[in-house]
């Protein structure tokens, strides 16, 4: 229960040592039977604790079901036989040698094991002496089998290296992960490898051993010694990189606990106190800019600085954040909270679940340039007093939805004098919107029709004539996708900026997994950008990667900042500013 990662290492090891031990040892069937039975059990009664335990006090039951990354964290082969922190590779690698060989030089990752030269040296002396004899068909002598090291561990070792490296599913056999899905939420491939590091350093040992005693047996101690001076030599060496790196590390992080309690500076809760607010005034803390990484299928900003922010403030305070960095979160529970920074058109079920009316204690970083839809929320908010690197906010979650419902009433009485189905109430620049209507997939988002899944992995969609009016114009673009839940997958969309000759001088992509607006399993990518005057048309590229990424492509929108864009359909349906605002029959 320290981390899921030992039982999975147990199940994967016991799996590798019966089918070696079952394959490599000879004996009655029956033998064999009584000696994997007890293990097997033991594995499975592991497991079924575990998940016993896990279905009892998860509260989350939707969880991603194939998160990212299971064949993109895994073990190659600069990780088994390099290291930047080896003084010794850090002078190959400065000096440029062997880049013809090995290329890359691993500097640590998911699948880094590196097992040091000396286990290198070990293991090509062991096969070169394999094989000698076996040609000399003296197969007795052969070190894995005389010196009381078992063939079953070294199948174990090879074994394990190969599942690290993702093999059987990198050979175009992905579809084996959906007959094992609960290996899937161990999501990297490349941590197994530490079955081959342990089993193949232990081994390094035994066959340096051999060859000391066997050199020592035969008078050769200047050999024998000079084996173990040389081994142990080098090892020392290339560990003295790694004490260094740890140092270095150690050193960095000297000052860590201060500053995470905020012992040599202002303290959060005297900076409330000066302003006559108790912690407790609160319900949780917002952070803006806003982010939200863990769901897998919504990865929402780079947290950066402002999660160091955050934890200090949660820790310190004892509230909760609404912002979040962690792994495997409920996809139900993201799509919600994520929607808060989606805009004033954009429902809001987060604040319409809250138990009380307490403010968020809302942080708004001094760095950050916040798009129109993030600002709209400090429409809500009272402003305290700048802190650190933020300015302080008290945010009301009552407030803030009825500006929403205000906001909504105001476009729903537009509505029944709109002359056709798309309108600009306020613009300053050109727009454009495409409901894709013509389109035959078997869903929609809006309207009357929807375009499927291209079949390729890129494809332009779409051409857009544009002329901003001033320079530096900000825009923005969004898209509606229905997506898988079977899958992390999303696509993405490269915006190419072309001047009046067509030339590319620019580009911005659109990620879908940046969505913050959501309906069911459909989501509205979106991005803000500036736009320069000599632009004249905007070309958009989508990218179905990996394919598929997802299932139908609905509603595209480009559209000036300021622009209020409202569109209905037959149905009754309403939207603004490609945001649903209301659904139809």
């Amino acid at each position: 229960f320290l981390h899921p990662y030992f039982a999975a290492m147990i199940l994967v090891w016991g799996f590798f040592y019966i089918i070696s031990y079952v394959v490599l040892t000879r004996g009655k069937a029956m033998d064999k039977v009584k000696h994997i039975v007890p293990l097997f059990l033991s594995i499975i009664a592991l497991f079924g604790s575990i998940a016993t335990i896990m279905y009892i006090t998860d509260p989350v039951k939707d969880r991603p079901v194939s998160p990212y990354g299971m064949l993109t964290y895994i073990t190659y082969k600069h990780d088994v036989v390099t290291s930047k922190y080896s003084p010794i590779w850090k002078f190959i690698d400065e000096h440029n040698l062997f880049r013809n060989i090995l290329p890359h030089i691993s500097d640590g990752g998911e699948g880094y094991s590196y097992i040091g030269l000396v286990a290198i040296g070990a293991i090509l002396l062991s096969i070169v002496t394999g094989v000698i004899y076996l040609l000399q068909k003296k197969r007795s002598e052969m070190i894995a089998g005389s010196d009381g090291f078992s063939p079953v561990w070294l199948m174990m070792a090879c074994c394990g290296l190969l599942f690290s490296m993702g093999v059987p599913y990198i050979w175009h056999m992905e579809w084996l992960l959906d007959s094992f899905p609960f290996l899937k939420q161990f999501r990297s491939l490349g941590r197994f490898s530490w079955i081959f590091f342990y089993i193949i350093t232990i081994y390094a040992v035994v066959v340096i051993h051999t060859y000391y005693t066997r050199a020592v047996a035969r008078q050769w101690s200047f050999v024998g010694y000079s084996i173990l001076v040389l081994s142990v030599g080098i090892w020392s060496y290339e560990a003295s990189g790694y004490v260094k790196f740890v140092r270095n590390v150690s050193n960095n992080a000297l000052n860590n606990y201060d500053d995470f309690f905020s012992l040599k500076e202002p303290k959060i809760i005297d900076f409330l106190e000066e302003h006559h607010i108790k912690a407790n005034d609160f319900q949780a803390i917002l952070i803006l800019s806003f982010y939200h990484i863990g769901s897998d299928k919504l990865w929402v900003a780079d947290p950066g600085w402002r999660m160091t922010i955050a934890g200090k403030a949660s820790y310190q305070l004892h509230l909760p954040i609404v912002d979040v960095m962690m792994s495997r979160t409920s996809l139900s529970q993201t799509k919600k909270q994520v929607k808060i920074a989606a805009g004033p058109f954009a429902e809001k079920p987060m604040l319409k679940d809250l138990k009380n009316n307490k403010p968020f204690l809302l942080f708004k970083y001094d760095n950050d340039e916040l798009d129109v839809d993030q600002a709209y929320l400090l429409l809500a908010a009272d402003h305290i007093g700048h802190f650190g690197k933020c300015e302080l906010y008290a945010f009301y979650p009552e407030r803030q939805l009825a500006n929403d419902k205000r906001n909504a009433d105001s476009i729903l009485q537009i509505v029944p004098f709109m002359k056709s189905n798309d309108t600009c109430v306020v613009s300053k620049g050109e727009w454009y919107v495409d409901h894709m209507d013509g389109g035959h997939a078997d869903k929609h988002f809006f309207g009357t029709g929807a375009v499927p899944r291209i079949v390729g992995n890129d494809s332009i969609i779409s051409i857009i004539p544009i002329k901003p009016l001033v320079n530096d114009q900000e825009y923005e673009f969004s898209s509606w996708f229905l997506l898988s839940d079977k899958s992390y997958s999303s696509p993405y969309i490269t915006l190419e900026f072309l001047d009046s000759a067509g030339n590319v001088f620019g580009n911005k992509d659109m990620l879908t997994k940046e969505s913050i607006d959501n309906d069911g399993m459909w989501f509205r990518g979106a991005v803000f950008f500036r736009m320069n005057t000599k632009c004249r048309a905007v070309r958009c590229k989508l990218y179905n990667d990996p394919n598929p990424s997802y299932l139908v492509m609905d509603e595209l929108m480009l559209r000036p900042t300021d622009a209020l864009i409202i569109s209905r359909s037959g149905d009754g349906s309403v939207m603004v500013n490609n945001h649903l605002l209301k659904k139809g029959k």
